[in-house]
């Protein structure tokens, strides 16, 4: 009898252990808009400081914002339709951030709109059908490289040209200008190439040129040169001790040659003291220079009647030394934003996308069944898709093709958004009920992972997109409809969001050769900030209140940009100088929260069934294949094999609460 209820027993330690592989833990799960009214549909802001829902405390449903702590609540919308928000977007414009946000206006239909997040500027995406479900996606712009000619040339008949490539359609149209003005119809343009010689020769002075390249699938990429023509460069001095310094220049002109060339100082002609040569100026001074400001002027002819002229001030004190200069550069665009949406404008729901003026309307799916709430993840759209039957996640590539399924389980998957504890977070209903939990997983349909286990309705998950936290909103539905946030804490030794003493967190935002931009948090607000390089010492406090020590160890980075920052020797520091804790190790990481199977969840379905027993004994006689992977998953008792036992323990689980449904 001993011997049976100590196995018994240990069935039951082993049965605990069917879970998923722990990296994630939950912190806290909090109301954030708690009233009698509905709330439904939250939005976080791009910055993570807000949050936009949709309530009907008014009458109709209008959209409003909370700060992310549930505080300064303020009305966007009020209108007589429904309103719920979709997204939020931000955009650099005339050297101000505008929020932006997107979302679906319901009275007699259902339309696209868009709307300063201070409520002005409201205008209409769509006019046509049933839309629902818009999502901000980024696809990639045409990309443009080799742009010639920069920087300083000698040459006014100059090669101006342009290689250019495109991985999102095809080329569909290419335009080439320079200083302003549309030379397209007499340039040179190839599948990845565009080439233009001027007919006239060019001044000396500064010139730009922009090619433009369109696709097929309503995309446009740019690129910008400025290029400067000049005979006369490397002109000196600039700030000198010496009262009688060389002043020089060099000389250069490849289209023909230098005729004549002049130096004056001060407003004096001194070229016939001058040294000049093929491609040199120079003139000293006979007598001091007086202490104080001067300047120099070098004149350049061309053998085609071309001229050139370069004046420059100089300094002449021997009590101070030459001084430095310094120079700048910049970038660009590689992605543009759209929007993808559902719509039933071809009869039954399909996933289109559209720019975000509404212009450039594309159709990405077109079958019998039911496409609806797409998002963007990645590189990818996850989508809803009703083909099997139940309402199953796919994913496809963002013009629509590569289409692929990521669950087939009986339940209804949806309302899929983007997550950084795996890739994806959805809601599923639960076997047999309409209970609806939140699920994640990673962005190839593996690791499906409960977020939440309480038998009211989660819906509308969305993470905030916070550096600083691991938070998701989504509305509970019971007799009423509230928004809540339930935040996640990484427990492996490599994270991407590291969880210190009385709420502070640290994170490495960006690596820069062998050195990092570590970041300290609290609540979600960055409080400090420091870079530092390999084997160096870090400090990093919040007004006294807490100081936090260490040292980078090392740097490790991958070819899709993901790094791994080792940090050593870690210690916290109260606001008293205690010590919270001390010479702690952590791997920070840029690089997605993997999710790992659940143990005995051979169907990936999330759920532990008698189905996974009858699939767990297949393997167990042979009749069904067992790679690592699974025997990982179906290796319920740990013993490195598959047996009955492993069947046994999944059915005993079955009849007990030790798992939920």
């Amino acid at each position: 009898m001993n011997i049976i209820l100590i196995g018994f027993l240990a069935v039951l330690v082993l049965l605990t252990g069917i879970s998923a592989a722990g990296k994630i833990t939950t912190l806290e799960t909090t109301p954030l808009v708690n009233s009698t009214a509905w709330e439904c549909a939250p939005v976080w802001s791009e910055d993570g400081t807000g949050l936009f829902y949709a309530s009907n405390e008014s009458g109709n449903f209008d959209i409003l914002r909370v700060d992310a702590d549930g505080t300064n609540k303020t009305r966007i919308t009020n209108d007589s339709a429904d309103e719920f928000p979709s997204f939020s977007w931000s955009t650099w414009e005339n050297g101000s951030i505008i929020d932006r946000i997107v979302y679906i206006s319901q009275s007699v239909g259902s339309d696209i709109w868009i709307i300063d997040a201070d409520g002005t500027n409201e205008s209409k995406l769509t006019d046509s059908g049933y839309n629902i479900d818009p999502a901000l996606v980024c696809v990639p712009l045409p990309q443009i490289s080799g742009m010639q000619p920069s920087g300083t040339i000698d040459n006014n008949m100059p090669a101006v040209s342009s290689n250019f490539s495109c991985s999102y359609g095809n080329i569909s149209a290419v335009n080439l200008s320079v200083d302003g003005i549309d030379v397209t119809s007499n340039a040179n343009i190839t599948d990845s190439n565009v080439s233009y010689s001027p007919i006239e020769p060019l001044d000396c002075g500064d010139h730009n040129f922009t090619v433009r390249v369109e696709s097929d699938l309503y995309t446009v990429g740019y690129g910008y040169r400025f290029f400067t023509i000049a005979y006369i460069t490397n002109q000196k001095p600039t700030c000198v001790s010496n009262s009688t310094p060389t002043i020089s220049a060099n000389i250069s002109c490849s289209y023909g040659s230098i005729a004549t060339v002049t130096i004056s100082v001060d407003g004096v002609n001194v070229t016939s003291n001058a040294t000049i040569a093929d491609s040199y100026i120079s003139y000293t001074p006979t007598e001091p220079l007086l202490n104080g400001t001067h300047n120099a002027t070098v004149c350049a002819n061309s053998t085609h009647g071309i001229n050139d002229s370069m004046t420059w001030v100089f300094y002449v004190n021997s009590y101070y030394p030459p001084g430095g200069g310094g120079g700048a550069g910049g970038g660009g665009y590689s992605c543009a934003p759209k929007i993808v949406f559902a719509s039933n404008r071809s009869g039954n729901f399909d996933i289109w996308m559209m720019n975000m003026d509404g212009t450039g309307l594309m159709q990405l799916t077109n079958s019998p069944s039911n496409e609806t709430h797409p998002v963007a993840v990645d590189s990818k759209t996850v989508y809803v898709s009703d083909e099997s039957g139940s309402r199953d996640l796919w994913s496809m590539d963002l013009n629509g093709s590569n289409k692929q399924q990521l669950t087939s389980s009986a339940v209804d998957e949806c309302m899929p958004a983007w997550s950084p504890i795996g890739g994806i977070v959805y809601t599923q209903r639960s076997c047999g009920g309409d209970d609806y939990n939140l699920f994640a997983m990673n962005t190839d349909g593996t690791g499906k992972t409960r977020l939440t286990n309480n038998p009211l309705d989660e819906l509308s998950p969305v993470f905030s997109q916070s550096p600083y936290q691991l938070k998701v909103a989504y509305a509970i539905e019971n007799d009423d409809s509230d928004i809540w946030t339930t935040s996640f804490k990484e427990t492996d030794n490599k994270v991407r969001i590291w969880h210190l003493e009385g709420w502070y967190v640290l994170v490495c935002r960006e690596v820069y050769g062998n050195e990092v931009c570590l970041e300290l948090a609290k609540n979600g607000t960055m409080v400090d900030q420091e870079i530092v390089a390999i084997n160096e010492s870090f400090s990093m406090s919040c007004s006294g209140d807490t100081i936090i020590t260490g040292t980078l160890h090392n740097i490790n980075r991958s070819d899709d940009s993901a790094f791994e920052v080792s940090l050593v020797n870690v210690t916290q520091y109260s606001g008293g100088g205690g010590v919270l804790f001390s010479d702690a190790t952590k791997i920070l990481t840029n690089a997605p929260i993997r999710l790992c199977a659940m143990r005995g969840d051979l169907n990936s379905d999330s759920e532990i069934t008698s189905t996974d027993a009858a699939i767990v004994l297949e393997i167990a006689v042979g009749s069904r294949p067992c790679d690592p992977e699974t025997l990982a998953i179906a290796d319920v008792s740990g013993d490195g094999r598959v047996s009955s036992l492993d069947a046994l323990m999944i059915l005993q689980n079955c009849t007990t609460s030790l798992c939920r449904k």
